[in-house]
């Protein structure tokens, strides 16, 4: 079944790979004209979609940031899905505070500067959606997340914070938190880490990048008219225990 998004023009931040990869071609397949971020400009999956292309900045560079939200206002996207992310892993005396800098800068501060730049399009238009990719790292942490896990719960109170901000202009905003997820991250685990991780799981697997994208794609949609300043985890019951 369609979901209304034929001809909408889409942002999909880091979505060279994983879930970014994932929701972009989900966009793609309902008809949507997708531009998609790497921290460079190179050839990829997308080079070939008629529909998609793909924009380099480097999220962690402010002046690179500043410049790519100038062009942002004046393209006029409907739908803005801010993916692209950093990870850090420090006990809290540990901390690194160029890395926590850059972290925030990724994870907290470029989303902020995407959203403002891209809703002041939606607000001509009276329509739009905002998804913010987020992590159950946001509501429940281990050990060494201090840093990432601060990120994502403040991308969690932003998102509910510019939900109440743009609700009169039409505009949904959504926070979208994933566990444990087949993607590089993951990959580079060993079978003794991996296996940890999926004894948490209740549903017995990891998700797929898939199992995000499809529920990006409906908060995104015409579908939803009345979902906004939501956290939805998808993490197949890891935190409920």
């Amino acid at each position: 079944m369609k979901l209304g998004l034929e001809g909408k023009k889409v942002l999909v931040t880091g979505g060279t790979r994983g879930i970014g990869e994932a929701v972009a071609r989900e966009f793609l397949s309902e008809g949507a004209m997708v531009v998609i971020t790497g921290r460079l400009e190179r050839e990829g999956w997308w080079t070939h979609e008629a529909k998609c292309s793909q924009r380099g900045c480097d999220f962690s560079d402010s002046a690179q940031v500043k410049s790519f939200c100038s062009d942002i206002t004046s393209q006029e996207f409907d739908i803005l899905v801010n993916n692209s992310g950093a990870f850090y892993s420090a006990v809290i005396s540990k901390i690194d505070e160029d890395e926590w800098d850059k972290v925030m800068a990724v994870n907290l501060r470029a989303p902020m500067l995407l959203m403002k730049a891209a809703s002041a399009a939606m607000e001509q238009k009276t329509w739009g959606r905002i998804i913010n990719i987020g992590s159950i790292a946001g509501m429940v942490s281990r050990s060494t997340l201090a840093t990432y896990s601060a990120s994502k719960a403040g991308l969690g109170g932003l998102t509910r914070a510019a939900a109440l901000d743009l609700a009169s202009q039409g505009i949904l905003v959504n926070y979208v938190c994933p566990a444990y997820t087949e993607t590089d991250m993951l990959a580079n685990l060993d079978d003794a880490d991996r296996n940890a991780l999926l004894r948490k799981v209740p549903l017995g697997r990891f998700a797929q990048p898939a199992d995000i994208a499809a529920a990006v794609v409906f908060l995104a949609s015409d579908r939803n008219q009345f979902i906004t300043g939501q956290s939805l985890v998808i993490d197949g019951g890891v935190i409920i225990q």
